[in-house]
C-alpha cells in the first residue's frame, strides 16, 4: 500500500480498516486514514492512507516507507497493533498409523486368538493385496471381524493360505503380529511396518 504499490481496493481496504483499529486501540488519531474507501490518493501527500502508514511507521520505529507489503515488518506489526495476528497455516493432517494387529489371527485348531478388530484389518488387507495384485484367491470375501471355527469353511483362512502360497512362506492359515507373512501382507496392501 502507497506509493510504488499496486493498490487493489480489497487490499487497500483492509490496510485502512487495520490502521483505523489500530488508531482507536492506541488513541492516536494520526493513524487514522479517514475512511475505508478502497482508495489511495495518486499525489502521497493528498492520502490520509499514506499518512497513516507513515505515522505507523514512525511510531513502530520502522523505516518511513508508506508502504505495506505482506510479509514485510509494518504489516506484521500493523496486524499486532489491530489485535490481529498473520494467519497460521492449516495443520498437516495426521500421519495415517500403519495397520497392526494385537494377537495372531486365522485358524482356530492353531490357537488364534481372532479379536474381532485384528480379524478385520487382516480381512481388509486381504482384500487391498487381492485388488492390488488381481489375484481373487486372496480376497476374504468381506470384512465382519469374524473367522469360520472349521478351517475349511473359512474364506479368511483360505485367503491367508493362498497369500502365504503365493509369498513362498510357510502355510500355516495364522499371521500372527510381526511375523513374516504378516510384514508381507503390509507390504502387499502397500502399507510399511513402522
Amino acid at each position: 500500500m502507497g506509493k510504488r504499490a499496486v493498490n487493489t481496493p480489497a487490499d487497500v481496504s483492509t490496510v485502512q480498516r487495520l490502521l483505523q483499529t489500530s488508531a482507536q486501540k492506541l488513541n492516536d488519531p494520526s493513524l487514522d486514514p479517514k475512511g475505508i474507501d478502497g482508495k489511495i490518493a495518486h499525489v502521497a501527500a493528498n492520502s490520509g492512507t499514506v499518512s497513516a502508514i507513515q505515522a505507523f511507521q514512525t511510531r513502530s520505529a520502522l523505516e518511513v516507507t508508506g508502504l505495506i507489503e505482506p510479509a514485510h515488518e509494518t504489516w506484521t506489526k500493523l496486524l499486532a497493533a489491530a489485535g490481529e495476528t498473520t494467519p497460521t497455516p492449516p495443520p498437516l493432517p495426521p500421519p495415517v498409523a500403519p495397520s497392526k494387529i494385537n494377537g495372531s489371527v486365522g485358524q482356530w485348531e492353531k490357537g488364534a486368538v481372532n479379536a474381532p478388530a485384528d480379524v478385520s484389518t487382516v480381512q481388509r488387507l486381504l482384500q487391498t493385496a487381492a485388488q492390488k495384485l488381481n489375484d481373487p484367491s486372496l480376497d476374504p470375501k468381506g470384512i465382519d471381524g469374524k473367522i469360520a471355527h472349521v478351517a475349511a469353511n473359512s474364506h479368511t483362512v483360505s485367503a491367508i493360505q493362498a497369500f502365504q502360497t503365493r509369498s513362498a512362506l510357510e502355510v500355516t492359515g495364522l499371521i500372527e503380529p510381526a511375523h513374516e507373512t504378516w510384514t508381507r501382507l503390509l507390504a502387499a496392501a502397500g502399507e510399511t511396518t513402522p
